[in-house]
C-alpha cells in the first residue's frame, strides 16, 4: 500500500486494523487541533481536525436521545459503524476535518435534526455558522495551496 512514511511502520507491524490504532483515532476524531507548521509559516493539520471544530453543532447531539424505533436504529448505526472507523490505520492524514466522518453522516443528521426540535435555537445557528465559516477557510487553505 502505498502510504505515508509515518504510517508505514505500524501499517507493517499491525495491519491495516488492530486496536493499537485506537487512541490515535480517538484523539483525531474528537481532539485534534491545528498546529502551527515553522515551515511554511501557517497553520496545518497533518493529523486531521476534530469533528467538533470542523462541525460544531454536532455538540448538540447529547440531545437526540428518544424512545423511538429510528432514534435507537441510528444510534447502533453510528456505533457500527465507529468499530472499524477506531481500528483502522489512517486518520485521513493531512486534511481539514476527520476524513471518515462522511461514513457516519447519514445517521448523525438525522439524529442532529431530532437534537434540534422543530425550531433550531440561536445558539445552534451560531455553531453552524461557525461549521461554515471553518469549512469555507478551509477550502481557501486547499486551494491556496498553504503548507502542502
Amino acid at each position: 500500500m502505498n502510504v505515508g512514511a509515518y504510517l508505514k511502520p505500524d501499517l507493517h507491524s499491525y495491519g491495516q486494523f488492530n486496536v493499537h490504532y485506537f487512541f490515535r483515532n480517538i484523539q483525531s476524531m474528537l481532539f485534534a487541533v491545528p498546529i502551527w507548521n515553522s515551515n511554511c509559516g501557517f497553520w496545518s493539520t497533518p493529523r486531521g481536525l476534530s469533528i467538533f471544530i470542523t462541525t460544531p453543532a454536532l455538540v448538540y447531539l447529547y440531545r437526540a436521545w428518544k424512545h423511538q424505533p429510528w432514534v435507537w436504529g441510528a444510534w447502533t448505526s453510528v456505533a457500527l459503524l465507529l468499530i472499524p472507523l477506531l481500528f483502522y490505520f489512517n486518520t485521513g492524514n493531512e486534511i481539514l476535518g476527520y476524513r471518515f466522518l462522511m461514513d457516519l453522516i447519514i445517521p448523525l443528521m438525522a439524529l442532529l435534526a431530532l437534537a434540534a426540535g422543530e425550531y433550531v435555537s440561536g445558539a445552534m445557528r451560531l455553531l453552524i455558522l461557525g461549521g461554515i465559516i471553518v469549512n469555507y477557510l478551509g477550502l481557501l487553505w486547499f486551494f491556496t495551496g498553504l503548507c502542502s
